[in-house]
């Protein structure tokens, strides 16, 4: 089955589709970096492989400290917005954004209801520093959506729908309460 992108823990990569997309972006250091490049993947072309008998062990933010660390909290919110900025054409900008408000709207009050505001404002002061370089780099992307504009938008679709899947669990089993609402809603 084709996805969108692999999760970054979960990931096998081709030398060369690395070395003609750039490679992982160290300006993201972590969360959202597989993202950013899985849409450089998918906007040049290349394909993604879901394997559901695939089996990874992952404990995810164990490193940074836990979901609302402060590195957490600074790096999800600053690598959110530089991946907004530098990965997505306008026009899915504008076609998400209603969606893109409520969740950085969410993702505030979360990261306030953890006593992280803070951090959620150094995310989003790094953000608005790296803003340029971000939109230098979306320059490079341009030819690829040009020529998939249609593709883009349905594999987007396509991931979104994995996920979907991925999180029709039973409530029991439910480990987000903000990407419960979010499927709700969108």
């Amino acid at each position: 089955m084709r996805n969108i992108f692999a999760v970054g823990c979960a990931a096998l990569y081709r030398a060369p589709a690395l070395k003609e997309t750039g490679g992982y972006d160290a300006r993201f250091f972590a969360y959202l970096e597989d993202v950013d490049l899985g849409l450089r993947l998918q906007a040049a072309g290349y394909r993604g492989y879901y394997v559901p008998r695939a089996e990874v062990y992952h404990h995810g933010a164990a490193t940074s400290g836990g979901e609302f660390s402060p590195l957490a909290v600074r790096l999800r919110t600053r690598n959110a917005l530089c991946l907004l900025l530098k990965s997505l054409p306008a026009w899915i900008l504008l076609r998400c954004l209603p969606m893109i408000l409520l969740a950085q709207l969410s993702w505030l009050l979360r990261a306030a209801a953890h006593r992280r505001l803070q951090y959620y404002l150094g995310g989003m002061g790094e953000a608005f520093r790296l803003a340029p370089a971000m939109i230098k780099d979306r320059g490079k992307l341009r030819p690829h959506w040009r020529g998939s504009r249609r593709r883009f938008w349905l594999e987007i679709l396509k991931s979104e729908t994995l996920a979907r899947r991925d999180f029709a669990r039973p409530a029991s089993e439910q480990v987000s309460l903000f990407l419960k609402w979010y499927f709700r809603l969108f």
